[in-house]
């Protein structure tokens, strides 16, 4: 990543773990369900190409890994910064074991109601979608997302229900089946 500084010039973020190496400070911070301690350095830039936006970035050294999370909030604490990107991945990994491990994403529901939809159509040309004016379609259409957005609940519930019984079997000290994730729940 290459961010635009005030003094216009260029900087690669990764290679700040090792220009400001003398800068990190350490902390002990709530993430992952647990106290941790790690090093971080906090910058704040501007992002962007053509329209820069100011953002704030931790370098992050913990465990033998680095990252980099960002915010838009100059005014954020940087161990909170931390500590949300943690939860923010926790979600990020929920979304992938549903997708992957109960299969709530890997259903197409389709209608030929629906108009062809260009994403690289010109601006100011109407919308596709917006241009259907037929009941019928318009209603197939509704009901097409609203199948979609059913699956996805019932499968992000069955994952819920799924989770149950790993949490009995973490809390015994049973070894979970591949199915069986405490290691993918909130703390």
């Amino acid at each position: 990543h290459v961010v635009q500084m005030m003094e216009s010039a260029t900087v690669k973020l990764y290679d700040l773990f090792e220009k400001q190496e003398a800068k990190f400070k350490e902390a002990t911070l709530f993430f992952y369900g647990k106290e941790q301690k790690v090093e971080y350095y906090s910058i704040d830039l501007l992002w962007g190409a053509g329209r820069y936006h100011p953002m704030r970035f931790v370098l992050v050294k913990h465990d033998g890994m680095r990252s980099i999370p960002a915010s838009s909030s100059d005014t954020l604490d940087p161990g909170r910064i931390i500590e949300s990107h943690a939860y923010r991945w926790k979600c990020e990994q929920a979304f992938k074991d549903a997708k992957h491990t109960v299969g709530t994403f890997s259903s197409h529901f389709r209608t030929l109601a629906m108009p062809r939809l260009d994403r690289y159509r010109r601006k100011g040309l109407p919308d596709p979608l917006a241009a259907v004016d037929d009941k019928d379609r318009q209603r197939r259409i509704i009901g097409n997302y609203e199948a979609f957005e059913k699956m996805a609940m019932v499968g992000n519930m069955a994952q819920g229900l799924l989770q149950l019984p790993a949490l009995e079997a973490d809390g015994i000290g049973y070894e979970p089946t591949k199915w069986l994730r405490p290691d993918t729940l909130f703390y």
